[in-house]
């Protein structure tokens, strides 16, 4: 049996890559933004995305002012010796609020707005529905 290369896959796989520089590349740009204007940020969503914001150096702990998450198993932990604190703890605080999530940003969007009726700035990393 001859064994063949799979070019399709090689090139998706590229193409994916080269899409996640891009991608990382913006959400710098977001972040760099955000901390230009001199307040630390409050990062809602402490999941994959957070994690390797952080690994990567494209979030600096000293650019957090709070973590923040829905999910209350996930309050009990600490991220870069913070504790995460509940959305309810939110109120009277000033700070923009970074989203840190892909699939629920949206949805998050939406709570800080319309559910809390929070003044925060809020900043989204995902392209669709990008503003305040």
């Amino acid at each position: 049996m001859k064994v063949s290369r799979d070019q399709h896959c090689q090139h998706a796989l590229q193409r994916y890559v080269a899409a996640s520089r891009v991608a990382d590349r913006r959400v710098c740009r977001i972040i760099d933004q955000a901390a230009r204007r001199g307040k630390k940020l409050i990062i809602w969503g402490v999941g994959s995305l957070t994690h390797r914001l952080l690994a990567a150096g494209l979030l600096r702990v000293d650019q957090i002012a709070a973590f923040v998450d829905s999910s209350e198993r996930i309050r009990s932990r600490r991220i870069a010796g913070r504790r995460i604190l509940a959305p309810t703890e939110l109120h009277g605080r000033s700070e923009p609020i970074l989203i840190s999530s892909w699939m629920y940003q949206e949805e998050i969007f939406k709570q800080i707005k319309q559910q809390m009726r929070l003044s925060n700035t809020v900043i989204k990393l995902h392209q669709r529905g990008m503003g305040t």
